[in-house]
């Protein structure tokens, strides 16, 4: 090899190692082994107190947590149901989660759903960093 393509090689390889190394890494909120982690606890309830008897459309609600960069840590899909099945504040739905997050995360925790032929909308409040337990209690209107 010329010394001229020795030089080349090696500047190619040296400026391909500097990017491997320097390329930024993922922040997801999921604990590291060193990181200091607290548990959290998210209820999450659905309910309604308008009138939907006389609606038919069909309805999927998803529950989601998520971080400040709407990186998903957890979701979970409820069984679609009409408009006028989604029940009154006596017989909401409750789901409970847990997660082991980073002790300083801050977490969007919500609702998105999407009702047939109309669209899709979503409902999230803020579980800050000092919250151990979150209730989200959601009026769909």
């Amino acid at each position: 090899m010329s010394t001229l393509k020795k030089e080349l090689f090696y500047l190619m390889l040296l400026i391909f190692l500097v990017a491997v190394a320097t390329s930024c890494n993922k922040q997801t909120g999921v604990p590291h082994n060193n990181d200091t982690t607290v548990h959290k606890t998210i209820l999450f309830s659905l309910y309604t107190d308008k009138d939907f008897s006389s609606e038919n459309d069909a309805i999927a609600f998803t529950i989601f947590i998520t971080n400040l960069r709407d990186q998903m840590v957890w979701d979970s899909a409820l069984m679609p149901m009409k408009l006028k099945d989604i029940p009154d504040m006596a017989n909401k739905i409750t789901v409970e989660k847990s997660i082991i997050i980073h002790k300083d995360s801050i977490l969007k925790v919500g609702f998105k759903y999407v009702i047939n032929e109309v669209g899709y909308s979503r409902f999230y409040d803020t579980c800050n960093a000092s919250e151990t337990l979150k209730k989200v209690d959601y009026n769909f209107q």
